[in-house]
């Protein structure tokens, strides 16, 4: 890959540079993400669907000690098919009492296709038990009581 956008200033807070990359190499990254470890601080975050050190030469000089990359556990054919196969919209959601499903973050810093629902049918389980190992997320509200 080739270098990405100009470096205009190491304190660049947005996700412009990302998305200038985003613009010549679209399937360079699986996950662009603004982390705010405090209240003052971000820090601008991608998940490559490859080596990283393309697009830390490239970004670095833009967002300077406040940019990180790594590669993604999955890729972005892996995440897609899990959130179509497990949309709000699909029988097997609904019927489980599905109320939300998107993508977020683990602490590890990967993608997590998390669900939340009313409780766990066996086809929702048999869904997300298809999909990689941590990719998705469960999170019922209603569970058995021993």
């Amino acid at each position: 890959m080739a270098a990405g956008p100009k470096a205009r200033s190491s304190k660049t807070s947005t996700l412009t540079g990302i998305y200038g990359y985003l613009a010549q190499y679209p399937q360079a990254i699986i996950a662009p993400a603004m982390l705010r470890p405090s209240a003052t601080q971000v820090i601008a975050y991608v998940l490559t669907a490859g080596d990283p050190a393309p697009i830390r030469a490239a970004l670095q000089p833009l967002y300077g000690k406040r940019f990180c990359a790594a590669q993604s556990d999955y890729t972005a054919a892996q995440i897609s098919a899990a959130l179509n196969s497990l949309d709000i919209t699909a029988p097997a959601l609904t019927d489980a009492g599905g109320i939300s499903t998107g993508q977020t973050m683990t602490p590890r810093g990967q993608i997590c296709v998390e669900i939340d629902l009313s409780f766990v049918t066996p086809t929702v389980a048999a869904i997300a038990t298809a999909q990689p190992d941590g990719l998705v997320l469960l999170r019922p509200w209603l569970v058995p009581v021993d």
